[in-house]
Formats: C-alpha cells, sequence, structure tokens
C-alpha cells in the first residue's frame, strides 16, 4: 500500500482591490491580508506538518501570502517553484501540476487562485462537498489526505481541515 500524501490547497490572502490600469499580478495584500498570515502561519506551525514541495503563483499577492510561512514554517530544504502555469489555471491545469508532484513528494502545498483551486478540491473532495455551501474565499487553507496516495482511485481522500480567515479574527 503506497504512503499517504497531503495536499495543501491555500488562496491567497487579501488583497488590494484591483484598479483600472493596474497589472493583476503586481496587486499587493492589503493589511487585513497580512494580520490574516500572521494567524495563518501560526495556527500551521502548531497544527501541520510542513510541505515538501510548494508551488507557487507568480503573482505578487501568492508570493507575499507564500512569505511568512516560507520564513517560520517551511522547511529550508523542501522544494519551491514559482509556477507560472498556476495563475488563471484550469482544473485540469492543476489536476496535472499535482499528478506531476504527487511523484515525488509526499506533502504538496499549491498557493494560488480561484476559482481553480476551489473547484480543484471540489472535484477530489466529490459527495463530502458536494452540498457545502462554504466558498474558498482570500486566505483559505484546505488541507485534503489520501490515505493510499494521491493516485489511488476516487473517493479516498479526506479533508482535514478548511480554514478561513474567520476562524482567526
Amino acid at each position: 500500500m503506497p504512503d499517504s500524501q497531503t495536499l495543501y490547497l491555500l488562496r491567497h490572502a487579501r488583497a488590494e482591490s484591483w484598479a483600472p490600469g493596474q497589472c493583476d499580478l503586481a496587486r499587493n495584500l492589503d493589511k487585513r491580508g497580512q494580520s490574516h498570515l500572521g494567524h495563518l502561519t501560526t495556527w500551521v506551525q502548531k497544527h501541520l506538518t510542513p510541505p515538501d514541495t510548494v508551488l507557487c503563483s507568480p503573482a505578487e499577492r501568492t508570493r507575499q501570502t507564500m512569505e511568512p510561512l516560507r520564513e517560520q514554517w517551511i522547511d529550508p530544504a523542501a522544494t519551491i517553484e514559482i509556477c507560472q502555469d498556476i495563475y488563471e489555471a484550469t482544473t485540469g491545469r492543476l489536476q496535472q501540476l499535482a499528478d506531476k508532484a504527487f511523484a515525488s513528494t509526499r506533502r504538496l502545498m499549491i498557493i494560488g487562485h480561484n476559482p481553480g483551486l476551489e473547484h480543484l478540491a471540489r472535484l477530489i473532495l466529490g459527495e463530502a462537498t458536494a452540498g457545502d455551501p462554504r466558498r474558498m474565499s482570500m486566505g483559505a487553507l484546505l488541507v485534503i489526505e489520501f490515505p493510499n496516495g494521491w493516485g489511488e482511485g476516487e473517493g479516498e481522500a479526506h479533508l482535514q481541515h478548511w480554514l478561513e480567515r474567520y476562524h482567526f479574527e
């Protein structure tokens, strides 16, 4: 039986509103987003094993979301990749990135955007979230465990945590 694997899906923290003429990739986190990250970082340090691999969108707000986690929680030996394909990714593309990463890692974190991350989570979790009215808001972290490994059959994913920013406010 393959070892268990864990997927962390992290939507970037709250960012500045887009303004006409502004490059979307350049948007920064706002003060609420930065504050939320402090609380989230403290929580993950106490409750979760750090990822072995991190795939992060190139958007400034996702990189700023990753930074306190990288500094205080993620092991310096972890593989961290700024991955252009995450920005505006389809569910299928995110799934391909996870397929590739899980071939050589046990704990994968993807830091990105909606709707892609939320759609991927709902695809993976299937019936478990079918009637769940929650949306993956800015700063949300989902922790999904695959007891038999990522590629070992549908319905084998277990939602361990669905943390939204209101958990810390």
